[in-house]
């Protein structure tokens, strides 16, 4: 099985870690950066982490928000694989 466990993050995990005081923040860190676990992530859930960014960002005065949600994507996508159909 390759010697990990597979994960499939959905929307909300994914909005954790851009909540600064978010009680799961750092186990999502540990989570993210971990070599035992294989992450995916869905396209859909990609499009409302793009939404849901946007909106915490722009409450939180972020003046560059495209970046902002940008470099957050870039994030996720080198961290899960992307998932662009279920599973047959």
């Amino acid at each position: 099985m390759g010697g990990y466990s597979k994960l499939v993050l959905d929307t909300s995990v994914a909005i954790e870690y851009v909540i600064s005081r978010s009680p799961w923040q750092s186990l999502l860190k540990g989570l993210y950066s971990s070599r035992k676990v294989k992450l995916f992530l869905s396209s859909v859930s990609l499009t409302e982490i793009y939404y849901v960014s946007k909106r915490i960002y722009s409450k939180a005065g972020i003046e560059e928000l495209e970046e902002a949600c940008r470099a957050l994507l870039d994030f996720l996508k080198s961290s899960a694989t992307i998932v662009l159909q279920a599973a047959r």
